[in-house]
């Protein structure tokens, strides 16, 4: 176990925080691709109210929970290895 978490609390607390940091800005990111490609499409005539539409947005989302909790198994199972090395700016 790495010098910067102690507990298992510890661990839990910095494995979450890392895990919902990445969730939002993953959600963030899948949720301005989701618009920009919805207005390309209303430009080029399509509809963006179709089934294929917003299975596409689901699957946007659900890569991004996916991605949110393999961070948090990861960043709890691997501590960072440079925990130790802190720099002051």
């Amino acid at each position: 176990m790495a010098d910067h978490v102690k507990s298992w609390g510890e661990r839990f607390s910095d494995a979450f925080i890392r895990a919902w940091r990445t969730f939002y800005v993953s959600i963030g990111v899948d949720i301005l691709a989701s618009v920009g490609t919805g207005i390309l499409l209303m430009i080029d005539g399509a509809d963006v109210l179709s089934l294929g539409f917003w299975l596409a947005v689901l699957a946007l989302l659900l890569r991004s929970t996916v991605t949110a909790l393999a961070t948090y198994w990861v960043r709890k199972k691997f501590p960072p290895a440079n925990a130790g090395f802190v720099t002051a700016t």
